[in-house]
C-alpha cells in the first residue's frame, strides 16, 4: 500500500545478507570467508543501488516504516533457512511442506473469514474456478514447498540466494 511492489522485491532480496550473517553465528559449517564476504558486499551494493532508484510518494516516516517491515520479513525469512538446517534437516521434505501448509491454512482461515467473508460463498464460483483454486493451492503449492525444503536440505542457508532473482523479475514486470 505504501511501497511499490518492485521496491518490495528489491528489499526482500536482502534475505541472503541476513542468511549469511545468521548462518555464520549458528551453523559452524557456514562461516563467513573472504569470497562470501565479497559476495555479501557486492550484493549489498546492488540492492542499495536498486533501492535508491525508487522514489516513493507519501510521508517519509510511513515509507521508512514500510521498508523496515519488509526488511524484518526478509530477516525472518533468513532465520527460517537457518532454523530449518538446525532443527528440521532430519525430517522428510514432504512432511515439512505438508505441516507448514496445514498450519498456515488453519492459522489464516479466521483472518479470511474476518477480512472477506463473502469470498467463501462457493456458489458464486464456477466448477472450473474451484478446481483451479484447489489445484493451485493443494498440488502446485505443495510441490513448490517440497522442492524448496529439498533445496534447503541440500544447500542450507545458501538456498536464500534464489531471492536474488526477485528484483529482476519484480522490476521488469
Amino acid at each position: 500500500q505504501y511501497l511499490s511492489s518492485s521496491l518490495g522485491v528489491v528489499l526482500v532480496a536482502t534475505t541472503p545478507f541476513f542468511s549469511l550473517i545468521l548462518a555464520h553465528f549458528f551453523l559452524p559449517q557456514e562461516r563467513l570467508n573472504q569470497s562470501k564476504s565479497i559476495g555479501l558486499f557486492l550484493g549489498f551494493i546492488g540492492v542499495s543501488c536498486l533501492t535508491l532508484l525508487h522514489r516513493e510518494g507519501g510521508s517519509n516516516t510511513t515509507i521508512l516504516l514500510a521498508q523496515l517491515a519488509i526488511l524484518l520479513a526478509a530477516c525472518c525469512y533468513a532465520a527460517c533457512f537457518v532454523l530449518l538446517q538446525i532443527r528440521l534437516s532430519h525430517l522428510p521434505s514432504l512432511y515439512i511442506a505438508g505441516t507448514t501448509l496445514s498450519f498456515g491454512a488453519v492459522a489464516s482461515f479466521p483472518f479470511v473469514l474476518w477480512m472477506s467473508p463473502h469470498s467463501l460463498q462457493l456458489w458464486n464460483y464456477s466448477t472450473s474456478t474451484l478446481n483451479m483454486i484447489c489445484t493451485l493451492s493443494l498440488v502446485h503449492t505443495t510441490i513448490a514447498y517440497f522442492l524448496f525444503y529439498s533445496l534447503v536440505r541440500l544447500w542450507g542457508p545458501r538456498t536464500s540466494l534464489v531471492t536474488y532473482v526477485m528484483p529482476f523479475v519484480g522490476t521488469t514486470l
